[in-house]
């Protein structure tokens, strides 16, 4: 019986999130057929809308100076190895600071440098960490605070099905 108790409260806790989730403001902050392009820190453009048109994309706005993020990086990590990710680092320090960071953390997505919270601004995100998964160039969740790895697949799973 305490297992079934156990399962309900995560469901319920699940599912109340899901639902703030889908309370935020889900609009991209520029036109939904425009190409959304972002210059990662080897010098390379990331097309998300193109990379969204088969597959969500992962964006997740963090900062080496953010506590709650280094908890969910792992999980944005693990979740990385299956979907294009992009973390926007938020006022991080220059690019060459983002570059030491980098050499000693090696994320396995890419990396786009946010020192003056322009790319921030752009996309209406005030607080990190928040993540953004993104489907058919369309904003399907947003999530700010922490968020188990669950979490975090249980909403990519669900972009694809809407």
């Amino acid at each position: 019986m305490k297992i079934f108790y156990m399962i309900l409260l995560v469901m319920t806790i699940m599912s109340i999130s899901i639902v703030i989730d889908a309370w935020h403001d889900k609009t991209l902050p520029i036109a939904q057929d425009s190409d959304i392009i972002m210059e990662n820190t080897a010098g390379q453009d990331v097309n998300i809308a193109a990379l969204s048109q088969h597959q969500p994309v992962i964006i997740y706005f963090w900062g080496s100076w953010c506590h709650s993020c280094r908890l969910i990086t792992p999980s944005v990590s693990w979740l990385s190895h299956q979907y294009p990710t992009i973390g926007v680092a938020v006022m991080s320090g220059s690019n060459e600071e983002m570059r030491h960071y980098l050499d000693s953390h090696r994320p396995n997505y890419w990396i786009v440098n946010d020192p003056n919270k322009r790319i921030s601004h752009q996309w209406h995100v005030s607080k990190a960490p928040t993540i953004l998964v993104i489907y058919k160039n369309q904003i399907r969740f947003v999530t700010q605070g922490l968020v188990s790895p669950v979490g975090l697949w249980l909403r990519v799973w669900l972009a694809k099905q809407s």
